[in-house]
């Protein structure tokens, strides 16, 4: 401060603002890289929703394909079956 005691200098009060400065620069750098951060978290959601889908699509054709083989193998064991009673 001033050496009367009484208001502060230009020089104090520019050293004050160069003070402020950094300090707004730095949370501007944190800013700069949580919304880096954001775009990527998002683009990375937006890549797993993509993947959930295709494999939710792959596991509905792969039940139907397991439903199929089930009715082929149901209907297979019971002409075995008649074929059996058959020959008794």
């Amino acid at each position: 401060m001033a050496e009367s005691g009484g208001e502060p200098t230009n020089h104090d009060i520019m050293n004050c603002l160069s003070a402020i400065k950094c300090r707004l620069d730095t949370v501007e750098k944190k800013l700069s890289s949580i919304t880096k951060l954001e775009e990527r978290f998002s683009s990375f959601e937006k890549d797993i929703k993509c993947m959930c889908l295709a494999l939710e699509t792959r596991i509905k054709g792969v039940e139907q394909r397991v439903d199929r083989l089930e009715h082929v193998a149901d209907v297979t064991s019971r002409v075995e079956h008649l074929e059996k009673e058959r020959e008794n």
